[in-house]
């Protein structure tokens, strides 16, 4: 009953329905068009998916440094690069990610090649993360303007412990044990060797391709 008015308002069921369907849609990055493992798909067809993804650009969401590079042994800088999260990677839940998602983008912003992210001169490269066997994490570097993947290697999936309240074990199960994201995060990681990319991709959990 509206107080005001003094009229009833009708409850349409299918209406509701069509609306909580509508937003839990929207929760997470959506999913690759393509079928097939990112390592047999057309590679056109992951850029394409990879470019219609949402990247957030905001100050602090991603980062900017030149990346490192080994030179006879020596530690040199190389190109200025820039890494971006996908505006939804941190809404991820871990099957959604174990199938399959483009995390973020890296851009080349220099002239010189960095072929550990198979990043070519002035390319962008998406890193995809998936578990398919859902025994280890893996990730691929899709090259934009190459064509080219690269990666497959293991990547690390961890989540932050934070302190919880009551029994630590029963909140661990529940995921209360662990930091949440707000928002997707993305950096560049020192290695001694090279650069690593850190992406928040999931609501508690983040992803490191080493």
């Amino acid at each position: 009953m509206d107080g005001t008015h003094g009229q009833v308002r009708r409850f349409v069921p299918g209406l509701v329905m069509l609306a909580l369907g509508a937003s839990g849609c929207s929760y997470g990055i959506p999913a690759p068009p393509f079928p097939e493992p990112v390592e047999s798909a057309p590679l056109e067809r992951v850029i394409e998916y990879a470019t219609r993804i949402d990247y957030d650009t905001a100050p602090g969401a991603g980062d900017e440094q030149p990346l490192m590079l080994l030179v006879g042994g020596q530690p040199t800088y190389g190109p200025l690069a820039r890494i971006e999260p996908a505006r939804k990677a941190f809404e991820s839940s871990l099957d959604q990610l174990a199938k399959g998602r483009i995390v973020a983008r890296m851009i080349n912003l220099g002239d010189q090649p960095y072929p550990k992210l198979n990043l070519g001169p002035r390319d962008t490269t998406y890193l995809w993360v998936d578990n398919p066997s859902g025994d280890a994490w893996r990730f691929f570097y899709a090259s934009r303007d190459s064509l080219r993947r690269s990666g497959g290697g293991r990547m690390s999936y961890h989540r932050e412990l934070r302190r919880a309240p009551g029994s630590l074990q029963a909140s661990l199960a529940r995921d209360e044990g662990y930091a949440e994201w707000k928002q997707s995060i993305a950096r560049w990681v020192w290695d001694p060797n090279d650069e690593k990319a850190w992406v928040t991709c999931s609501r508690w959990g983040c992803c490191e391709a080493n």
